[in-house]
This record gives C-alpha cells, structure tokens and sequence, in this order.
C-alpha cells in the first residue's frame, strides 16, 4: 500500500530524504464511491488496454471485469475514482479516440463515448456487429475499422454512427474482371 509522505513544494529540490517510519505516515483506507475527497482510487488492475481522449485516462479489458470501461480523473491519469466506471453489456474488445468521440467496441456492438469528464455518456450505436477479440479495432487517419465474426468494416470518425457493409461483402459485389486479366 502506498502512503502519501511529503510534498515538495518547488522545481529546484532534487533530493529528499524520507525520515518517516510507516507507522508515522497514517493508515490508508479505501476509496469511498463519490467522496470527492477520498474516492481518488489507483489505476485499475489488470486492464489491456489504455488510451487517451479529452485529457482523460481511459481503460478496459479486465479479464475479472470484462465489461467495464474506466475512467480517470481529467489531468490526473493516477486517480481513478470509482464512480467513473462504464458498465456495458458485453466484452470490450477495444477501444480508440476520434475528434469527437471515444469509440469503443464490444463482441457485437459499438459505443459512443461523448460529453466531457465526469459526465460523460456512453450510447451504444450498433448491436448487430463489433469487434471480434482484443484490439480488433483502430483508427486509420479519418477511418475507423473495425474485425468482426464476418469479416472487416469500416467508418467515417467524424460519423461513427454510420459503418459500411462488410467488406468482403462489398468485395464479392465488385466487378473482379481486371483482377482476372
């Protein structure tokens, strides 16, 4: 467990000497949701994957916690509260930000992270498709991709509402005579 000891209150001290024996630093005791004095928490354990989106900390793939996407505090990346936790309904298999929203995708559906920290919201925007397993999904320039049980689709980030067919679908449908030649 680690305790708060001192701090040093310039950018010119380069060397500190702890005198202070554990017993001396006070008892840590655990976050409380929604105290905004003691929920601060640490990073969550276990988590694959991270990123960063509106000056924001954000994690998932929690194998004891599959489900959940975590947040930190806004320019605080070692305070997770824990109150900022996402519940959605299935397996995160990935997650990347865009312009205008955090895209985070599960088995067989896509979120919508939008709005700013600590009220973010969370809308799910397809549940007939998603990502097939951990990172199955990223960002190309101004494309989103995403690796289903059917094959890859992609998206226009400025409109992750809106996906493309899949894409070995859109392929059988193309003309294949000057790949023939």
């Amino acid at each position: 467990d680690h305790l708060f000891v001192t701090r040093i209150e310039d950018n010119v001290t380069t060397i500190y000497t702890d005198i202070l024996s554990d017993a001396g630093l006070g008892v840590q005791t655990p976050p409380i949701a929604g105290d905004i004095l003691k929920d601060a928490g640490t990073v969550p354990d276990n988590v694959g994957f991270f990123e960063v989106w509106k000056r924001t900390m954000f994690a998932a793939g929690n194998p004891f916690g599959p489900n959940l996407l975590y947040f930190s505090t806004i320019d605080a990346p070692e305070e997770w509260p824990l109150v900022n936790t996402f519940i959605l309904d299935e397996r995160i298999t990935g997650f990347f930000p865009t312009n205008r929203a955090l895209i985070v995708t599960t088995e067989t559906g896509w979120w919508v992270v939008t709005g700013d920290n600590p009220d973010f919201i969370v809308d799910k925007v397809a549940d007939e498709f998603g990502g097939a397993g951990n990172r199955s999904s990223g960002r190309i320039k101004n494309l989103g991709y995403a690796v289903d049980r059917d094959g890859m689709r992609l998206f226009d980030v400025d409109n992750p509402i809106k996906a493309t067919e899949n894409i070995r679908d859109l392929f059988e449908d193309m003309s294949k005579k000057n790949l023939e030649e």
